[in-house]
């Protein structure tokens, strides 16, 4: 397959998260409702398929009793509706929503939303997406992250001033958040790199 001409183009949208990249970031946030999955790769019990129409819905209200919502959204031009959705959705529900996307830095989505999250994972290396047919596809042409909004932001922070917290970790298919297993036997979280970006200002 030619991930340049799959991946970046609208036609095929159901590339599924490898399953160790979703345990890495279930084991932090212990997520509820996948809201962009078919039956096939639902990553949760409770899933949005797309006939429902996920940007259509107040998750909030249609789902009060989930704390964290996890997504691998479609890639193609609607992404940026996706962001917008997933900001929205925080500020309204006071979810944890966590979406796996392309770093597109490059892009006005990523400035308006992805920027006023809490937390921005840039992920080492490139993913391998899984097909409809179970098999991993090559490495992901683009760099990936995984945006988690937590709404709203400290009361002492106006939302002018409000930057997300970036980490840089690197995912294995052999480890867990929870199961790294040192020469010496004993086991520790992969090590994650923090880097805190300062406020913005006026001026």
């Amino acid at each position: 397959m030619s991930w340049s001409k799959e991946l970046f183009s609208s036609k095929k949208q159901d590339w599924a998260t490898p399953q160790y990249l979703f345990d890495y970031f279930n084991d932090k946030y212990c997520f509820g409702l996948d809201a962009a999955a078919t039956a096939e790769n639902s990553k949760c019990e409770r899933f949005i398929p797309p006939e429902s129409d996920a940007l259509s819905i107040n998750w909030a209200e249609e789902y009060p009793d989930v704390h964290a919502i996890w997504l691998n959204p479609p890639y193609g031009r609607e992404v940026g509706k996706w962001m917008e959705h997933c900001y929205t959705m925080a500020l309204r529900g006071h979810q944890l929503i966590a979406a796996l996307i392309m770093a597109r830095t490059d892009t006005r989505w990523w400035h308006e939303y992805c920027m006023k999250a809490q937390q921005i994972y840039l992920i080492k290396g490139r993913v391998k997406f899984i097909g409809s047919d179970g098999v991993a596809g090559n490495a992901a042409p683009a760099p990936s992250a995984v945006v988690v909004w937590r709404m709203p932001p400290p009361p002492s922070v106006r939302y002018g001033q409000y930057s997300p917290s970036f980490r840089s970790c690197r995912v294995h298919s052999t480890q867990s958040w929870a199961a790294v297993q040192r020469k010496d036997g004993e086991y520790e979280p992969p090590k994650e790199d923090h880097y805190l970006v300062p406020r913005r200002f006026d001026g």
